[in-house]
């Protein structure tokens, strides 16, 4: 990706508060079922190319989960999880 791309992909992202608006106008409940498996933190926490692919699995979990006001869910992803 050049230096234009990065650009244009960039200016083109919503403001948090905005995404948020656009996902609470739909409707649409909390549905945690969307939320990637906790359990499953073993599967990459050894390799580190995997652990970073899946920060963008944790990111959207925690957004999301802020989105809903889902202040349980939040906690849980900063607690230690073992397999």
């Amino acid at each position: 990706m050049n230096e234009a791309e990065r650009s244009a992909f960039f200016s083109n992202l919503l403001k948090p508060a905005e995404a948020a608006a656009r996902l609470q106008a739909t409707a649409a409940e909390f549905n945690a079922s969307l939320l990637n498996d906790l359990a499953n933190a073993s599967n990459y926490a050894g390799d580190r190319v995997k652990a970073a692919a899946n920060l963008g699995n944790y990111l959207s979990d925690l957004n999301y989960n802020v989105v809903y006001q889902q202040s349980a869910k939040t906690k849980d992803l900063f607690q230690p999880h073992t397999p």
